[in-house]
């Protein structure tokens, strides 16, 4: 299951069926990417996918969690019965809230074009990094 909208339906469906009062899911992906040069020539690069999911939700009055970066339907089961447990032994008098959400929501562009001039360094052997959005340069 590849659809985040699909998987969170289900997810959601499953933990009110369970008996949450309120739940939450955030969803994290990402990639990074690592390139090498020497001399003007790249000597390695490396890239790869990352993310997951978090869920939280109330329970019995408590508020139970669980992290997975398996995003599938064999772990909805897993994950309200591990939310559950942990909602159940949490021993704070402490209450949780979850954000009901806002009317409006302002657009956001995160893209900032200086971010390849990064990748136009020369001359020293250096490693740049680049991941979720965030990019830094290191001199090795």
């Amino acid at each position: 299951m590849t659809d985040i909208r699909l998987f969170a339906q289900k997810l959601m469906k499953s933990a009110e069926e369970a008996g949450f009062e309120k739940c939450e899911l955030s969803y994290m992906a990402g990639n990074s990417s690592a390139v090498t040069v020497y001399k003007n020539e790249v000597e390695k690069f490396s890239q790869s996918d990352n993310g997951g999911f978090g869920f939280r939700g109330i329970y019995k009055g408590n508020t139970g969690y669980f992290f997975s970066e398996e995003i599938s339907e064999e772990i909805i089961p897993v994950c309200i019965e591990k939310a559950m447990q942990n909602a159940e032994i949490i021993s704070t008098e402490d209450k949780e809230y979850i954000f009901e959400g806002s009317e409006k929501y302002c657009k956001t562009d995160t893209y900032d074009p200086a971010f390849s001039a990064f990748f136009a360094f020369y001359g020293k052997k250096r490693r740049i990094y680049a991941g979720f959005g965030v990019a830094f340069c290191r001199k090795i």
